[in-house]
């Protein structure tokens, strides 16, 4: 979604309110994609500095679906984050990358600011309970469901040579 940025400030007010809902269906890390089970709500405010530099503040809100890192079973996982960032409309000595990278003469990239803070708040494991048992390495059944009888031996992988030296007896 992009906003033009000379519609918001049209008036007398040197601020603007976003509340803005994005039906997306699905966000993709490390080409791996991921459902959302509800859309992104982003809602903030953008202050006008000057002519030329812009300060957008906000938080979004979003739910995606992950597997659970131990059993695989889909988790809905909120992410809520809050940004704050410096939007400028032509580049200057000390200026850093992100402050043009949302905007494209007076229009700014909602849409991939929210992704980017969505790839930045992406959690790197996701349990579905704390106790979450995981899977049988052995037949893979989840051991939060169901037991198995399957022998699964744990042996210290340093001593792994060992075992195989007195595997005869």
């Amino acid at each position: 979604m992009k906003i033009h940025l000379t519609e918001i400030f049209s008036g007398n007010s040197d601020v603007a309110v976003l509340n803005h809902t994005f039906p997306a269906d699905e966000i993709v890390i490390d080409d791996v994609s991921y459902p959302l089970s509800k859309p992104i709500h982003v809602q903030g405010t953008i202050k006008k500095v000057d002519d030329k530099a812009f300060v957008l503040e906000g938080e979004m809100d979003a739910e995606v679906v992950i597997p659970c890192s131990r059993c695989t079973v889909p988790v809905d996982y909120p992410i809520q984050a809050g940004f704050s960032k410096d939007l400028k409309l032509q580049v200057e000595d000390g200026d850093s990358e992100e402050a043009h990278e949302y905007l494209t003469g007076y229009l700014m990239d909602l849409e991939k600011l929210v992704y980017d803070e969505l790839y930045l708040n992406f959690p790197m494991k996701v349990v579905c309970k704390d106790d979450c048992k995981g899977i049988c390495p052995e037949c893979g059944a989840n051991l939060n469901e169901k037991t198995c009888d399957c022998m699964t031996e744990q042996v210290d992988l340093r001593f792994a040579g060992l075992k195989e030296l007195f595997k005869d007896r």
